[in-house]
């Protein structure tokens, strides 16, 4: 049941990642991904209020809902495009607007297994598989040639 588990997780979070994006764009705008490493949640927010009074609430639809990893899984990494790791504490992956994100790439692990999901920052894309065969590389771009 262990990698099965694995990749239904990795699945869940991959759309939780792409449905935020798109809600995003349909909603013209930003909200965040909010993912506490040391609970295994992740939840999707929004900024509402003006000023000081500005405050991030968690989005309301039946269909970003609050996610949840098994205790049997965990985070090895989570990586920003820029290079900075955490293992720990909450992080917070941006989706803006036009489609683009502030990007990450998070690696979850079960006993030996581990699958990465890759939040491109320029194009949004979310990619999902084997940690092994999976890498956080450039966006790729067709110019039409």
């Amino acid at each position: 049941m262990g990698r099965s588990e694995l990749r239904e997780t990795t699945g869940q979070f991959a759309y939780t990642a792409k449905a935020a994006r798109q809600y995003a764009m349909a909603r013209r705008q930003a909200c965040t991904m909010e993912i506490d490493l040391d609970h295994g949640t992740y939840a999707v927010t929004e900024l509402h209020g003006t000023g000081k009074e500005r405050a991030s609430q968690l989005t309301q639809t039946s269909w970003l809902k609050i996610g949840r990893w098994p205790g049997s899984i965990r985070v090895s990494a989570y990586q920003t495009p820029d290079g900075l790791m955490a293992m720990t504490g909450i992080q917070r992956l941006s989706f803006l607007p036009d489609g683009t994100t502030s990007g990450a790439s998070i690696r979850f692990v079960h006993e030996t297994d581990e699958y990465q999901v890759i939040v491109h920052p320029h194009s949004g894309q979310v990619v999902l598989g084997d940690a092994t065969t999976t890498t956080f590389a450039e966006d790729q771009y067709d110019l039409g040639d």
